[in-house]
């Protein structure tokens, strides 16, 4: 089975899985990330959107703290 085999499987998945409101936050949401023209997204896109919408409260998680931790991942 290849990762294309698995991810057709998973997204068949959650099509089932979700309603169509559902499908529809999950894409709005998936856009906000700004993923490249091949459709994909990367820590740097997670990032920079975690950045562009920081709260108070989400400074306080560290959120961006770990994603600077496992930035030499990338």
């Amino acid at each position: 089975v290849s990762i294309l085999d698995l991810d057709a499987l998973y997204l068949q998945s959650l099509s089932k899985a979700l309603t169509e409101d559902e499908l529809v936050y999950l894409r709005a949401q998936f856009m906000l990330l700004e993923p490249n023209k091949d459709g994909h997204i990367s820590v740097v896109n997670f990032r920079m959107a975690l950045m562009r919408s920081a709260t108070d409260a989400m400074k306080e998680s560290r959120a961006l703290d770990i994603l600077n931790v496992v930035r030499p991942l990338y």
